[in-house]
């Protein structure tokens, strides 16, 4: 029904909770409000279906905060982001923040140099299966990585091949030809590998374009 409507008047007031508690730094609070806005999500996805654009750059800012914002509440952020992908994937594909803001601040995440693996070329010569190995520590790093990896795959999933992809071709082409930075080029591949089962399609279409950049990894 429309009853969602009537709340509508509530998203700004909620959102003013998680403003406030992110800048007191009351993570408590701010975590266990994004999990309530989460839960409603999940019941009633239409809830936040005209709050999309301001609550876009909210959730981006959230994720890609370096200091002041404690871990669980950024992965809070990305759990929130993932979820409502998933229940109004349409209005969520159209806002500007998408490319602008909120897949940058996923990619930060995954591109952040994780504390618990050795040089790189020890890194390279990991067996396939081994690809999270250095995920699962237990430094914030590794935390927020794993979230953020898992989220593309929901969103890829969630917003389809087509859209995902061109949204964030410009954002991996830039990491895997990052010579300079080995943690950027090894966080690309493994956002690429983790947005293979959403735009499978579109991948195989451009699949050439990667090719070089595949190839120079397993040398």
């Amino acid at each position: 029904g429309g009853g969602h409507i009537l709340f509508q008047p509530l998203v700004e007031p909620l959102l003013k909770v998680v403003e406030a508690s992110i800048k007191e730094e009351d993570e408590t609070a701010a975590q266990e409000a994004m999990s309530a806005l989460g839960r409603v999500t999940d019941e009633v996805p239409k809830f936040f279906r005209h709050s999309l654009n301001q609550l876009g750059p909210l959730l981006a800012a959230i994720i890609d905060a370096k200091t002041g914002v404690d871990v669980s509440v950024r992965i809070g952020a990305i759990e929130w982001a993932a979820t409502l992908a998933e229940a109004l994937p349409a209005r969520f594909r159209r806002g500007e923040w998408l490319a602008g803001s909120l897949l940058p601040a996923l990619m930060g995440m995954v591109n952040a140099p994780p504390t618990v693996v050795g040089p790189e070329d020890a890194w390279a010569q990991r067996a396939d299966s081994d690809a999270f190995a250095d995920l699962e520590g237990e430094g914030d790093d590794e935390d927020m990585a794993e979230a953020a990896l898992f989220a593309m795959d929901r969103l890829s999933q969630a917003l389809g091949g087509k859209a995902m992809y061109k949204r964030c071709v410009p954002l991996l082409v830039a990491g895997l030809q990052d010579g300079g930075d080995w943690a950027r080029r090894r966080g690309s591949l493994l956002a690429l590998s983790m947005m293979a089962k959403g735009c499978d399609t579109a991948l195989q279409l451009h699949l050439p374009e990667f090719l070089p950049f595949l190839v120079g990894f397993a040398r």
